[in-house]
């Protein structure tokens, strides 16, 4: 069993302090984790914002929609208009919108 039994102490300015705060907050880790893994080599990302994952299952779902819409139309060599042009539409805008939250 490997406990951690030993520490140390250090010590920093407000402004260090401040930034490893702040580095530590993002990751979602505590301090003593942060620091571990730091330690150890890991490269640490700051986890996407939960507007991520709600950009990402609507985009899937666009992408989704248009994938049936293309494989109706390769099997019946036609295509329905509307509801590809509805998606399309659907793209556009959330594209837009997205680009809006990023500028």
């Amino acid at each position: 069993m490997n406990q951690r039994i030993k520490g140390f102490v250090i010590r920093l300015t407000e402004k260090e302090l401040a930034e490893l705060d702040k580095k530590v907050k993002q990751s979602g880790l505590s301090r003593e984790a942060y620091v571990r893994k730091v330690l150890a080599g890991a490269k640490l990302k700051v986890p996407p914002p939960l507007e991520y994952f709600r950009f990402k299952t609507e985009l899937s779902r666009i992408g989704n929609n248009l994938n049936q819409i293309a494989r109706v139309a390769n099997i019946s060599h036609a295509i329905d208009e509307s509801a590809y042009r509805k998606n399309v539409k659907l793209l556009n805008e959330f594209y837009e919108w997205l680009m809006k939250q990023f500028e």
